[in-house]
């Protein structure tokens, strides 16, 4: 028979059988997993917090078992760091905390009652779906480590957030508030407003009383006003911006459209008249606040991946001083300080390791969750998290310099560009804003000719019908979308222009070494020739390739050797390297420069006074969906090209295997980019496909660059897409995707354009009422809003 396991009451992890820890919650004793969960447990009753445990609807997030080294509270307090997260206002002093360990609402209610116990706080309020804490108090009373260590001892981790990004979130999430709120009362007001109005018009037909009548009309104009004059507003302003700068844009028309008729809805009631347009003022509004909003939650999507990259950041390291290691904040960090990254920390800086050994996780990076074992000389990156053993940790990169910045500024820049059809859709709408004036004042001069009293409703028949807000919205919703989710995949995109570029490919050149393999070679074999030792001319070889960046060079690290230095050294771009140690001259190359045989394997061939002393045989690995990746793009129809500085031998063999026809070996920089301009010259658009480093000349000339790689490629590389975790096999979701947004944003603009243009006549000819207008013209933006959603429902090729 098998014994039952009891699960933790606080965490639900299982519990040690039998049960040997327990917490007395609401008077009974309840199983414990850990001495952790039992404090916390205990703290939360002798808080008083009882009510905890019957609100929650999940188990709390189980405490870790590892000894893991936390910042010291009291480091907070200290008012030269508190420069970077701390508001000080005469009220008292404000902060934004990120959380850790929040599961449901009652972790909420938990961290807020407990807090609220403590004297010198003010107010704080949690926000559930951000995991953020705001909270002020009264810094003579209280201290910023007492509240972090409140929280703590209730089993959550807080830390603060950095002073500039959590202002910008809270702008932003206020601008957001506030739109909903508008949004939400245009929405209650329509409904309200069109339940009169189909009263209205069923009265004309049932001769509905005249006091009646006007209490409608009446209780209309008291909904419509407030709609018309605070839910209109954010069009009303940016009319008048474009207005000061003698410019006109979409918002020109709609505000003119709401305000003439709101006037003379508000004319006609007064004047006892029949005709008022409340229903089409509400409901003209709520469409177009839902469109603004629909688009704002897209923007929102791609700013909430930016945000999450920076909450990865570190505020405080562990770092040696003269007097041992202590925390400060990373501000402060200098290149070549040495830190100290403790087991499930995020690491604070970019740098190598200088000792330990441990496994990181790099999946805010790479998209790959699976542990990299990290050891002496391996570089790190700010923000990935060390798994098992402490680290020491040089630092080669600080601020701006760091990947993550570059990947946040990456983003950013891509989110502010425009690819050509958004530059065309508003130049069109530039144009097109104009001319609907024109034709809404021409509309109105006829019909005053032919029947003043349709002259009126005709012309805001026309600004509703035709605003533009379609053809505005057509391209920047698809293009956030798919930018967003790419950055999900690890690809980063510098110009969102190659979006348009990839779908008119014709050919694609990919680099060998670092981009379909691996570029990570070892050495298989060593042949001496001259009767030298295997240590010897390995360690002849690694100083020539010291400083080298070439591939080839890290096989040579098990030979380090700092004894020996080299004089007059010189690099042969894809040909090998040379120079003298200790007076001797050495070359270090491939086949054809130093002529010795070819081999179909990776071989260097080192010479001493130009005899040959050794011969290396180098490996390199296939990267993995090579194969699938190439079939995908050739049924897409893209001629495929392998260009390498490798041996002819070593290529014909990779494109066999491949099965690519397009082959060139010995090939260097200069060759390469004559290649690429050879194709461009056929008025061939061409990708290319490369490291980052090496192609660069070639990959600053293509049509759309695509670079390999994470750390040196985010900095270096000119590349208008970079593959951050080096996964050739997202190729042909880039391409597939490309393809998705551009058909997207072209049914968009059809669309628009379509729409537009058909109401126009019967705006003109008075056929088409304003409620209608406004319905039509709505749903138009609507559409387009919510195709340009659909992107986010992509699964990938």
């Amino acid at each position: 028979m098998t014994d039952t396991v009891a699960a933790c009451f606080h965490c639900g992890e299982p519990c040690p059988n039998p049960v040997v820890l327990t917490a007395q919650i609401d008077q009974q004793s309840q199983p414990m997993c850990c001495f952790g969960c039992q404090a916390i447990a205990t703290s939360i009753m002798n808080a008083g917090l009882t009510s905890y445990y019957r609100l929650r609807t999940e188990p709390a997030a189980p405490t870790t078992g590892t000894a893991q080294r936390v910042v010291d509270p009291k480091s907070y307090d200290d008012q030269r760091l508190q420069i970077d997260f701390v508001h000080h206002t005469t009220a008292g002093d404000e902060t934004t905390l990120n959380l850790e360990g929040m599961t449901c609402s009652a972790c909420a209610w938990l961290i807020e009652s407990s807090l609220q116990a403590l004297s010198g706080v003010m107010t704080c309020s949690v926000h559930g779906a951000t995991q953020r804490l705001y909270v002020t108090w009264n810094p003579k009373v209280l201290r910023l480590s007492d509240i972090i260590t409140r929280v703590s001892r209730i089993g959550y981790q807080a830390s603060p957030c950095p002073l500039q990004h959590d202002q910008q979130e809270q702008q932003q999430r206020a601008r957001t508030d506030q739109l909903l709120w508008r949004l939400g009362f245009a929405g209650l007001a329509t409904m309200q407003v069109m339940m009169f109005a189909w009263a209205l018009y069923s009265g004309y037909f049932t001769s509905m009383d005249a006091t009646i009548e006007r209490y409608l009309q009446w209780i209309s104009l008291l909904l419509c006003t407030p709609v018309a004059f605070y839910c209109a507003q954010p069009f009303y302003i940016s009319a008048l911006r474009a207005l000061s700068m003698r410019r006109v844009n979409m918002d020109v028309p709609v505000s003119l459209a709401i305000l003439m008729a709101y006037t003379a809805s508000c004319v006609a009631l007064w004047q006892q008249h029949q005709v008022v347009y409340f229903e089409s003022i509400t409901m003209f509004t709520f469409f177009l606040l839902l469109g603004r909003w629909l688009e704002g939650q897209a923007q929102q999507f791609a700013a909430t991946q930016i945000s999450k990259l920076r909450q990865l950041i570190p505020t405080m390291v562990y770092v040696k001083q003269p007097q041992g290691f202590q925390w400060q904040s990373v501000k402060l960090l200098q290149l070549n300080d040495t830190i100290c990254v403790g087991v499930g920390e995020r690491i604070q800086a970019d740098g190598v390791v200088l000792s330990g050994a441990s496994t990181v996780e790099e999946s805010m990076l790479t998209g790959e969750s699976t542990p990299i074992t990290k050891r002496q000389g391996d570089a790190v990156y700010c923000g990935t998290i060390n798994i098992e053993q402490p680290l020491y940790v040089r630092v080669t990169a600080i601020g701006t310099q760091q990947v993550i910045a570059m990947m946040l500024h990456l983003q950013e820049k891509a989110c502010l560009s425009k690819p050509n059809m958004a530059l065309l859709a508003e130049k069109v709408a530039r144009y097109f804003v104009p001319s609907v004036l024109i034709i809404a004042a021409c509309t109105y001069g006829i019909w005053s000719i032919l029947d003043p009293s349709r002259a009126f409703v005709a012309m805001l028949s026309v600004l509703i019908a035709t605003c533009p807000c379609a053809l505005a919205l057509a391209t920047p919703t698809a293009m956030t979308c798919a930018m967003a989710w790419l950055q999900q995949r690890g690809v980063v995109l510098r110009n969102p222009t190659v979006f348009e570029t990839l779908t008119q490919l014709d050919d694609v050149i990919f680099d060998k070494t670092g981009t379909l393999t691996q570029g990570q070679f070892t050495i298989i074999s060593v042949q001496c020739v001259a009767g030298h030792s295997t240590l010897q001319v390995g360690q002849w070889a690694h100083a020539l390739e010291q400083g080298s960046h070439h591939p080839l060079a890290s096989a040579f690290g098990a030979y380090a050797d700092h004894n020996h230095r080299v004089a007059e050294h010189h690099v042969r771009q894809g040909q090998g390297v040379e120079g003298y140690i200790e007076g001797v001259f050495y070359q270090l190359g491939s086949s054809t420069w130093l002529n010795q045989p070819k081999s179909a394997v990776n071989t260097l061939y080192l010479m001493q006074n130009q005899q040959l002393i050794a011969i290396f045989a180098l490996q390199d690995q296939l990267r993995d969906q090579v194969k699938p990746t190439l079939r995908y793009l050739e049924d897409a129809g893209l001629a495929i090209h392998l260009l390498s500085g490798d041996s002819e031998a070593q290529v014909h063999a990779l494109a066999k295997t491949l099965n690519v026809s397009h082959q060139r070996s010995h090939q260097t920089p200069v060759a390469k980019l004559t290649y690429l301009q050879h194709l461009q010259q056929l008025q061939r658009k061409v990708a290319v496909v490369g490291d980052g480093m090496n192609d660069s000349p070639m990959l600053a000339a293509a049509d759309v660059a695509i670079a390999m790689g994470s750390g040196m490629a985010l900095n270096h590389t000119t590349a208008d897409v970079v593959l951050t975790h080096n996964a050739i096999a997202e190729l042909p979701t880039l391409h597939h995707i490309a393809r998705i947004t551009q058909r997207i944003i072209r049914q968009n603009l059809a669309w628009a354009l379509l729409y537009n243009l058909s109401v126009l006549p019967l705006a003109v000819a008075g056929w088409l009422p304003p409620y209608v207008a406004a319905l039509g013209m709505s749903l138009s933006s609507l559409l387009v809003t919510i195709n340009g959603l659909r992107i986010l429902r992509f699964k990938g090729v």
